[in-house]
């Protein structure tokens, strides 16, 4: 079997919080954003997922 890295997503995310806090995220991009949206209104807080 082959490996290709063409359309290969790390499902690992990493999200930085705006008070500097990291977060492990596991799942695709949409997911990951999904989630940090949603946590960011309950937590007040601006993030940049990596």
């Amino acid at each position: 079997m082959e490996y290709s890295k063409e359309n290969k997503e790390n499902l690992v995310k990493i999200i930085r919080w705006q008070d500097g806090n990291l977060e492990c995220f596991y799942g695709t991009m949409a997911e990951a954003e999904s989630y940090a949206e949603q946590r960011s209104k309950v937590i007040k807080q601006n993030y940049v997922i990596v």
